[in-house]
C-alpha cells in the first residue's frame, strides 16, 4: 500500500488543507477524492498525488455533472 495525498484546493488553485490516506492503489483515489468533496464544501477541487506523482485531480463542478 502507498501513501496518497489529497490537497483540497480553492478556486485559485492553493491548498487550503491536506489529507494523507494509504490506499491499495490509484483505482481508489478518485472515490476518496469524490468523498473530500463532499465533506468540504468551501473546496474547488481535489488534486491526488502519491509521492512526487500526480494521480487525479476531482473538480467540483465535473463531479455535479
Amino acid at each position: 500500500m502507498a501513501i496518497y495525498t489529497f490537497y483540497l484546493c480553492n478556486r485559485d488553485g492553493r491548498s487550503i488543507s491536506f489529507e494523507a490516506f494509504e490506499l491499495g492503489s490509484d483505482k481508489s483515489a478518485p472515490e476518496r477524492a469524490l468523498k473530500l468533496l463532499g465533506e468540504h464544501p468551501s473546496c474547488a477541487y481535489v488534486a491526488v498525488w502519491e509521492g512526487d506523482r500526480p494521480i487525479i485531480e476531482r473538480h467540483r463542478t465535473a463531479a455535479l455533472h
